[in-house]
Formats: C-alpha cells, structure tokens, sequence
C-alpha cells in the first residue's frame, strides 16, 4: 500500500511539473524560436570558447586549462581559472563538434530557464500550494534581470547558468535538511557543485546565500541536524576543489589584477540608484542595436514580495525571514549607501558590478512573493490564480528581444578573426587571465595567420631566429603538447610563439629541460644542443593542480560514505496542491495575450530609417567612414566638479564602414580646449565595422567633472578617430564640404561651484609653489603625458591652482617653453578677459583648474627644455616663472 501511494504521488508531482515547463519554455521563446545567436553580446565569448575546448576534447584533452587557439594563437589559460561547467555542458549537446558550438549554447541557455524556473517552484512546494509556486516561478523567470538582461542584453551565459543552477541547489539542500537520506544528499551535493562550477562571481555570492539559508534554519528555525544539514555544501567544496581551489592557489601566476578598477570594472561605478531598482522596465527600441534599458528589480516582483513579506510576518513564517532578509541585505549592497561596505571587504572587488546581485535578488522576492496569496481566500480559486499574470504583464515591454542575424563560423579560423577584428583578446575585455610573465602582449604573427588560413597544423615556431642551416619540422601537435624533430649545427634556443605559464614543461630527447620565459612577450624558449633531437613541449601539472585534484577525489570518496551511511529515501513532503486547474488556466490565456502583444509589437518602439526614438534631440551629422550621428540625450544640463555628466549618443552607419572608429566626447570652451572627456575604444561598445545599416548604435557616456573645474558655460564636442595614425575623421556637409573635425552640440553645459570644501586633487607633476600672494600652484598634468617630444604640435597643459584667501588681484596665465640659452620658442597667454574663471572670483580654499595650449613646432632644436608658468598683472619680463617640468628634446 505504501509503495503505491508513493507511485501515486510521484505521478501526481510530474504532471504537476508540466505548467511550469510550459512556463519555462515560453520565457525561453527567443532562443527556441530563432536561429542562430547574436554576434553583438558576450554570448559571442560564449560560443567560442565552447568551440575552443570542443577542439581540445576531440584531440583527447578531456580537461585543458588551456585554450591554444588564443590570443593569436599563442594560447593562454582561461579554463583554469574561468568556471568551464557551461561549455562543458555545451559540448554535451553538440559531441564536442566545434561547429555546433552557437546550438550547444543555445541549449545550455534554455537549460538555465529550465532549472531557475523547476528550482523556485519546487523551493516554494515545500510549504505552499501550487498556485503560489507558480507565482514564485513566474516571478524568477520574468524578472527583468533573469528574463532579459542576462540572457539578451548582456548574453552571459555561465552567470545566466547559475542563476537557474542556484534555485535547484537552494531547493536540493533545502529538502536535504528537511529530511536527510542517502539521494538528498548527493543530489545537493551535485548541485552546490554545479554552482560552483557555473559562474566565479554568482557562486561566491549564492554560496553565501546558502550557507546564510542552512545557518538560518539551524540557529533560528532550529530545524534539521547541525552536521548533516552542512554536507551538501562542504561536499560541494570539495568535489569542485580542483578549480575553485586551485585559481586561489595558482592567481598569481597570471593578471588577476586586471578584473578589477579602475575603470569600467570599478564596482564604484555601477551602484544603483533605488529610483532605478524600483522603477518599470523600459520598452525596448528594436529598431536599436543595443537598446536603452533598466537594471531593475521589476515592480510585480517587489510589490508582491512586499505583500508576501507582510504575509509572512503575520503568518510566522521563519523560513521566508531568511529571504527576506537576504533581499534586503542584496538590495541594500547595490545602493551608494554601502560604498563603505564594498571598500571594507577587498574581495567584493572582483564582483565588479554591484547590480550582479539583481539576479540572487530575484530569487529572495520570488520566494517571498508566493507568500502574497496567503491574503486571498482559499475558497476563491480564481481570485488566488489571477496574480500569477502580473509578473508575465509587466514583462511585456521587454518580452520581444532584440533580433539577431547569423553567427557565423566557430572554426578555428574565425576566432582569430575575431581578434584580428579588435573585438577582444582571448575573449575576454582586460587580459584577465593573461600569463605573469607576458609584460607586452605582442602582435599577431604572420605565420601562424597563414597556417589558421590553410586550415592546417599551427607553426608556432619563429623560424627568423633559427641559426643558418637549421630545420624544425612539426612530428605531433594537440591542445597542450607539441613535437618537433629540430636539427642544427650549433647550440641555439628554440623561441615559440607559444606563452609560457606554470606547468609547460620541455623535454630532449625524452630528458627533461628548463624553459626559459622571453621577455617582454612571454613566450617559451627551449634550449636546444647541435645535432638531432626530439623536442617535446607540454603542459602537466602542478603541485596546486595535484592537490586540488586529490581533494576532489577525496571529496567524492567522503560523499559515498557519508551517502552510505543515511537512509536510502526519504519522504517527499509537500503542501496540498490546491486549485491548478484555474492556476494553469490564467497562465495559459498570460502567455497566449504576450504571444499575440509579441507578434503585434503592442508594446516595443521601432526606430526606423536615420530617426532614435529616444534621443532627447535628433541631429544629422555626417562623419568620414560611412557614420552618421542622428541624435544625442544629455542626462542633465547642469553638473558640478566631482560628478559625471550622461552623455548619450546615437549613431547609424550609412554605409559599410571601413576601419574601428574610436570615439570622444569633450567637455570645452573651443576647439581647442578640453576640460574633461569620454574616450571609448568603440562607440556603444561594438566595433563600428560590425554595425549593420538597418539599426542604430546607442552609445552611453559619462565625463566625469574634474575637481576643480571652474563654474561657467561649457559646449559639447562629439568626434571619431583611429588610433592607429592618431587622425579624426572629418566632418561634412551633405555635399561632401568639409566642417572640420569634431561636431557642436547645440546643448550647453553649465558646471557649477562644487558644494563645500573639496580634497585638492594630486596631479602628475608636483610643484606646490606660492607662485603669488594667496594662490599656490599644486601641479599640472599635461597631455600627452608628462614628457614631451618634438615636433609634438599641440601639449595641453592643465594647471592645478589653490587659492589661499579671497579678494585677489587680476591676474593673466603666462606658459612658455625655454631653450636652454634662455630663449622662449613656445608662449601662450591668457589675460583676465579670456579667462573661464578670473581669479577676483576665487573664494579662500577654492581649487581651480586652468587649461592652456602650447603649440611646440618642428622648428624645436635637440635640447633640455622647460616648461615654465606664471601669473602676472605685468609683462613677461616682470614675472617669476616656476618651473613645472625640465625634459630633453632629440
């Protein structure tokens, strides 16, 4: 009788299971729906790497570290220290065939909404009906971040996969603790694996959720067994030992450094602000490349995990206190006011983006917001069933993705095109995981182009400094081993085009041999003697390596026994059921209303033609290279010192551009004079000679207000260039006449006084001289650099004042360049008239900036040069210059 009671639930609970697949598939649409993957994410990096290690395993390279393929092919360690579950489970799909790559991750990404969308609901069917776990998955899964953000607008796929991975490890070990047996545990086990192994970032921040979740039902809901309860997470360290530990062991061995600020991955630059957390979802623009949107928590999903909060204080419910209090904690570490916080913990740093926890945050409000039906009466299954279509109804203006054209090829090939483009090295943004002793990342070869050309075996072997006489001929090559029958005449060394890093190993003749690392490009050296010889070349392990796997193995071998020694089943309890037919029913006629919204587009724009719907103001400015900007937005008119001004521009190829364009926008007060500025290796983060002609680019800036900067009226200036020659691209008229270099935006730009005292600013040169009564001269930077060359043409010198009182006299900037007979070959001069910020406005402890130019001509003789400044009221034979910088000229 019991063991067909237990068949009649375990039927009962599959059925159950079906509206959420449903619902799951359906939030998954766009990936089922269409072909291909778009090139315009990192779901691009995705798919080749998952090509790169398919590569690596049909060679017999079961578990690499090691991606031979990049960076030119000089191959670098990115699957020891990047989480590789996903491409792993990519190339399940695909039997490792590299050219399936964009369907492998396609697959793992529809598994990601598969496990989120399964783990909420079974987390909730512990202790509520189903409706409210249909409620809690529907929450998880159309949360803007999870639903849209990750998987489209960013395309990150390992830390997608461990946003669905992390609800199922929540549930797993949930269940273990509810009642431990011998399949809980190696179910939880596993999965807390899984996380670990899904994403670096995500699995630090959700294993401390659950490590929080398993103390919190131990010491607050004094439910489960102290030991027991804990396995599934140590075990889950254990088992993925061998990557986890070993990056923490081995991290010095390459640029860790490079994950973290300043820049683009300072996490101080991506708080939210709570009016964007809390805020709607924007409609999407399809007619966008990468369309404006917001990184929020979505308003059903807070307003009903409000409602369930409440709930759960009324009801005692303990269990929803944890999550509570973790979204609370999650929320708070995303606003300004936890700076210190972030500051205090180094660790935090590698998180990077503060809004990465906007995906754990959707978990603790989906968890909560099942809680919101416990207001409804139980009698009226309608009414329970009908907030299950909020979070699918607010999900609409996001529901319809961007589209995406072909991907393209993921041979060999077109991954070194990929880096031959300028898009990234190794597929990742800042050489992440580049070897130590690679300190100048060279160029690529022209050899080894032409080998990935012809498809056949890669000559790493730089054959211009074999002695006269010698031969390498390639016996054998696979991801991490290369053999070479090497004869020669005489000693030399052996130089490959190959980086070195800890675990290559050389052997002569089957004799080992020390490499040598060349520096500055890292590559390996073999010293090889006259003769005939075999030389082998291959990356083994390493003493963390070995480590880390036996504890692996020693963690599996812990799991069976622990595993042995429970129970063999234990029971599955839930809460009873309820209505699922109004439940199912409700969901079904959501997603039937989204399809139709979808394929009507009732609720997304589409800019057509060279019009951007949401650019404050539209403008049309031709640009040398095919680039028309279209329009512009600045966030705010009015800034002060310290700040960042928004600045977005909209661009639009009209005609297939040659070259990647770089891109600036300039704070100024004339062609001439820049007091801040934007630069952006490319405009909207996409390499301009991959912009299609049918949609337009948004391109997001921030110029961040130097302290400093005086108050005054300010214009924007807008231009491109190429970094390669150093050479803007001019701006025309539309019958091809020539404007100059840069575009007039016709908003002005007020910068205000700074709001109280300010810290004075350290600038490069240091010079801390009372240059006048009342006013010191702290220091300059100069542009370029702090030293200059000649012919240079134009040095922008931005001068760092600190007025030491108020009610000064009117003073004019004198700048100059002396020969070293005393001869002045370059001046420039600003009276008090033409000054932004006349120093009789200067108040006591006021921290001004001065910019100023000085054209240094080709006429400049080989010599030692200064650098003088000074202020006066006088001529320049009545001043008293101070030196800022004494440099010699060729």
């Amino acid at each position: 009788m019991l063991e067909l009671r237990a068949a009649m639930l375990k039927r009962a609970a599959s059925h159950e299971l079906i509206p959420v697949v449903v619902l799951c598939l359906f939030a998954a649409w766009a990936f089922l729906a269409r072909p291909s993957l778009p090139r315009e994410t990192d779901a691009e990096l995705h798919v080749l790497r998952t090509a790169e290690l398919a590569y690596a395993l049909r060679a017999g390279d079961l578990y690499p570290r090691w991606a031979a393929d990049f960076y030119y092919g000089y191959g670098y360690p990115i699957y020891n220290y990047y989480a590789p579950l996903t491409y792993y489970l990519a190339n399940v799909f695909t039997l490792a065939t590299p050219t399936a790559a964009v369907f492998g991750v396609k697959a793992v990404f529809v598994l990601g909404y598969l496990l989120g969308g399964v783990g909420t609901y079974q987390m909730v069917r512990r202790t509520h009906e189903v409706p409210a776990g249909l409620l809690a998955a529907a929450c998880y899964l159309f949360a803007p971040y999870v639903f849209l953000i990750n998987p489209h607008m960013r395309g990150v796929l390992a830390e997608f996969f461990a946003l669905g991975i992390g609800p199922f490890a929540f549930w797993l070990t949930a269940r273990h603790i509810d009642d431990p047996s011998r399949g809980s545990l190696i179910a939880a086990a596993l999965a807390t694996t899984a996380l670990i192994l899904a994403h670096n970032l995500l699995a630090l921040v959700t294993f401390g959720l659950l490590a929080g979740y398993v103390a919190w039902r131990l010491a607050v809901m004094r439910d489960g067994r102290p030991v027991i309860s804990g396995l599934p997470l140590v075990f889950g360290l254990l088992l993925s030992a061998f990557f986890w530990l070993n990056v923490a062991l081995e991290g010095d061995a390459v640029q860790l450094g490079n994950l973290i600020g300043p820049g683009h991955f300072d996490f101080r630059n991506h708080f939210l602000s709570a009016g964007e957390l809390f805020a709607p979802s924007l409609p999407l623009d399809l007619g966008a490349l990468n369309p404006a949107f917001r990184f929020n928590l979505g308003v059903a999903q807070w307003v009903l995990a409000a409602i369930g909060a409440a709930a759960a204080i009324r009801l005692r419910r303990l269990e929803s206190g944890y999550f509570a209090l973790a979204g609370t904690v999650l929320i708070a570490l995303m606003l300004p006011l936890s700076l210190p916080i972030w500051e205090g913990l180094p660790f935090l740093a590698f998180i990077q983006f503060p809004w990465r926890l906007l995906g754990p945050t959707a978990f603790c409000l989906a968890i909560l917001a099942a809680g919101a039906l416990d207001w409804l009466p139980k009698e009226n299954a309608w009414l329970r069933a009908a907030p299950l279509a909020l979070p699918l109804l607010r999900a609409l203006p996001g529901f319809v993705p961007p589209g995406w054209g072909d991907f393209g090829p993921t041979d060999r090939l077109a991954m070194l095109n990929f880096e031959l483009n300028g898009l990234a090295l190794g597929t990742t943004s800042t050489g992440d995981f580049v070897p130590a002793g690679v300190d100048v990342v060279p160029g690529p070869q022209p050899t080894m182009i032409a080998a990935y050309e012809q498809g056949g075996p890669v000559d790493r072997v730089n054959r211009a400094t074999l002695p006269p006489g010698a031969t390498v001929d390639l016996l054998g090559q696979r991801t991490i081993s290369h053999r070479y029958r090497v004869t020669s005449s005489e000693d030399f060394t052996l130089r490959l085009y190959l980086f070195d890093f800890a675990g290559w190993r050389a052997s002569i003749d089957g004799q080992p041999v020390p490499i040598e690392t060349a520096s500055p490009e890292g590559w390996i050296t073999v010293p090889v003697p006259a003769g005939s010889h075999e030389v082998r070349v291959w990356l083994g392990t390493t003493p963390a390596r070995t480590l880390t796997t036996l504890i692996s193995v020693a963690g599996a071998a812990g799991l069976a026994f622990a595993a042995w020694r429970l129970p063999a089943s234990a029971r599955s309890e839930r809460a009873a059921p309820g209505n699922r037919a109004q439940a199912a029913a409700v969901l079904g006629g959501t997603m039937l209303l989204m399809a139709i919204s979808g394929a009507a587009g009732w609720f997304q724009v589409r800019s057509t033609g060279v019009v951007a719907e949401p650019a404050e103001v539209d403008t049309r400015a031709y640009l040398e290279g095919g680039l028309d900007l279209i329009g512009y937005a600045i966030g705010q008119q009015t800034v002060r010192p310290g700040e960042s001004l928004p600045v977005t521009l909209y661009w639009k190829a009209r005609e297939p551009v040659p070259a990647n364009y770089q891109v600036f926008v300039h704070l100024t007060t004339s062609a001439d004079t820049t007091w801040a500025q934007s630069d952006k290796l490319n405009p909207g983060d996409y390499p301009t000679t991959r912009w299609p002609l049918d949609r337009y680019l948004r391109d997001p800036h921030a110029v961040a207000i130097p302290t400093g900067t005086p108050p005054g009226t300010y214009q924007l200036r807008i231009g491109l260039w190429l970094r390669d020659s150093g050479r803007r691209n001019l701006v025309l008229a539309e019958d091809g006449t020539i404007l100059g270099d840069t575009v007039l935006l016709a908003m002005p730009v007020t910068v205000e006084p700074a709001r109280g005292p300010v810290d004075v600013p350290v600038p490069a040169i240091r010079v801390d001289s009372e240059i006048q009564p009342g006013i010191r001269l702290v220091g300059a930077n100069l542009t370029p650099g702090t030293s200059f060359d000649a012919p240079l043409g134009q040095l922008a010198v931005d001068l760092v004042w600190l007025s030491n009182r108020g009610d000064l006299p009117a003073y004019g900037t004198w700048l100059r360049l002396v020969a070293p007979d005393g001869t002045v070959v370059a001046q420039a001069h600003r009276s008090t008239d033409e000054k932004q910020y006349p120093t009789p406005l200067w108040t006591d402890g006021e921290v001004v900036r001065e910019v100023m130019g000085l054209w240094i001509g080709e006429d400049v003789t080989p010599g030692t040069y200064r650098l003088e400044v000074a202020l006066s009221e006088d001529t320049p034979s009545a001043w008293h210059p101070v030196t800022l910088i004494e440099r010699s000229l060729p």
